[in-house]
Parts: C-alpha cells; sequence; structure tokens
C-alpha cells in the first residue's frame, strides 16, 4: 500500500516565495502530468479494470492523486515514464494493490511528514 506524499518542489527563481500557482505538495509540479483516473491517458481510452496488467504510456508521467481501487497484475513504467504518487486533495490514503511491478523508468512516492 502506497500513501500520498509531501515533497518539496525544486527551487523556482524566488525559493522563499514560489509562485501561487506551483502546488507545494506534489512531488514534481510540472506541466504535462497525466492522471491515473483519467480515461485519455491510457491507449485503450478507459482506466485500468481489475486484473488487468498496465503499462504506463511511454515517454509520460502518470500521477495517481486517490486510491486505485481495482486490484491489479503487474504495473509497468518504461524507462521513460514516471509513476507519481500525489496527494488526495481530501486528505485520504492513496492505496494501490498490484501483483508486482516493474519499474524501468521512475517512481516517485514521498513522506507522510
Amino acid at each position: 500500500m502506497w500513501t500520498g506524499c509531501n515533497a518539496t518542489p525544486p527551487p523556482t527563481s524566488n525559493p522563499t516565495n514560489p509562485p501561487s500557482n506551483v502546488p507545494t505538495n506534489h512531488p514534481t509540479p510540472s506541466v504535462g502530468l497525466k492522471n491515473w483516473h483519467d480515461p485519455s491517458t491510457w491507449l485503450s481510452s478507459s482506466i485500468p479494470a481489475a486484473g488487468e496488467s498496465v503499462t504506463l504510456p511511454e515517454n509520460s508521467k502518470v500521477v495517481i492523486n486517490q486510491a486505485v481501487l481495482e486490484e491489479l497484475n503487474v504495473i509497468t513504467v518504461p524507462s521513460s515514464s514516471e509513476l507519481i504518487f500525489g496527494e488526495d486533495a481530501g486528505g485520504a490514503a492513496i492505496t494501490l494493490d498490484a501483483a508486482g511491478m516493474d519499474v524501468q523508468g521512475a517512481l516517485r512516492a514521498g513522506s507522510e511528514t
């Protein structure tokens, strides 16, 4: 089970006063994040279903910011991609059940602090 993170964003031009549109509770604030729960993230145009093996799209950063309720088979993160555990807006734990993970790219998750 993975839980949400509260990471520090990368430095900005003024690190003591980052722009208001930069989320400070997200591990990698950047443009182009894809949401796990958005069907348009996936080549099949549907959110991964229970029992499926899942491969993130190539050259993508996919963020999970709420619990994934389906029990999945193996999740593969290609070498050009990242799977990021963000933070649930309501403060709920982010959980993910999978038979395994094959991380060739990056897996990012923070601490509960």
